[in-house]
This record gives C-alpha cells, sequence and structure tokens, in this order.
C-alpha cells in the first residue's frame, strides 16, 4: 500500500500538475486555453480501460517512478507458458483521478471568479484608449476614435497637400 505523501510526490511530477499548479498566476489568456485541453482529458480519463489507463500514463506521467505506476507480474498465457504482465496500480491511478478533477475545479472556479472583473479591466482600460487625445502635425486635434475623420478634414488634407514629405 503506497502512502498519501508518495503517491502525493509522484503526481507533482505528472504533465498535469506541472502544467495547471500555478493557475492563480496564470493570465485569463493562458487559462482560457488551458482548461479546455485538460477539460477533455479529464473526460477522457473516465471512459478509459486498461490499455488507455497504461498509455494515458506513460504519456502523461513520464517523469513519475515506474514502480508507482504499474505493478508487474506474470501471467500464463494459452501455450503454457509465463508472460511477463504490467498493469496500472489502482491505487495511483484513482488518486491521480480525484486530483485531477479537483485541481482542474479549482482552475474553473478561479477563472469563472476573475474573468468579470477582467473583463471589465479590460473595457475600461479600451475605452481610455480610444479616448485618447492624439495632436496632430496639422495643428488638429483628435481622439484616436476619431482619427480617420480627422484625416478627411480640410484643415489636415490641406497641410498634407503642402507637406507631403510629413503624411
Amino acid at each position: 500500500m503506497l502512502s498519501n505523501k508518495k503517491l502525493e510526490e509522484q503526481f507533482k511530477l505528472t504533465d498535469f500538475y506541472l502544467d495547471m499548479h500555478d493557475f492563480k498566476n496564470m493570465t485569463q489568456l493562458a487559462l482560457s486555453s488551458k482548461i479546455p485541453k485538460w477539460k477533455k482529458l479529464f473526460t477522457e480519463i473516465f471512459k478509459s480501460n486498461g490499455w488507455e489507463i497504461k498509455q494515458h500514463l506513460k504519456k502523461y506521467c513520464k517523469q513519475c517512478e515506474e514502480p508507482i505506476l504499474f505493478v508487474h507480474s506474470q501471467m500464463l498465457d494459452s501455450t503454457g507458458h509465463y508472460r511477463d504482465f504490467r498493469s496500472h496500480r489502482i491505487q495511483f491511478w484513482n488518486y491521480y483521478k480525484k486530483k485531477i478533477g479537483d485541481l482542474w475545479a479549482s482552475a474553473k472556479e478561479h477563472y469563472l471568479a476573475t474573468k468579470e472583473a477582467h473583463d471589465e479591466a479590460l473595457k475600461i482600460h479600451k475605452k481610455e484608449h480610444q479616448n485618447t487625445e492624439v495632436v496632430c502635425q496639422c495643428g488638429g486635434k483628435y481622439s484616436i476614435r476619431n482619427k480617420l475623420k480627422h484625416f478627411a478634414t480640410q484643415k489636415h488634407v490641406k497641410f498634407c497637400a503642402l507637406n507631403e514629405d510629413q503624411c
């Protein structure tokens, strides 16, 4: 029987943990791309059978110790010879599924909690940027949102006709 401390150490070496453990310090953009990726993986885990579980562990737990992930035994085949057989360790697999579920749910909850505040801050920033006033070389003033209107004004067009090198 493996201790929870040993299971936790091995879980911290998995690709999922290395990618998602620091979700509170990620940007909204990074989280928005990682959450669906790991949700897909999380749903695939629960549909897995023995062979798929072994393939999953080989792919996403490359840094983990093999004796923690797999149990080696021998099995009698149809010819009467013993063959080496490797199956996943159920204790680690159950711990792994639970921890992935908890971490993924926490990341999603954090994303949704901070999304509204992030969107509001982005909206304010965009509005401030659009209202930034610029002084043109022709002597006129315009906000960034009215740049095209300003370039079509008589004052700017006359300035550009006289000073082609500055427009």
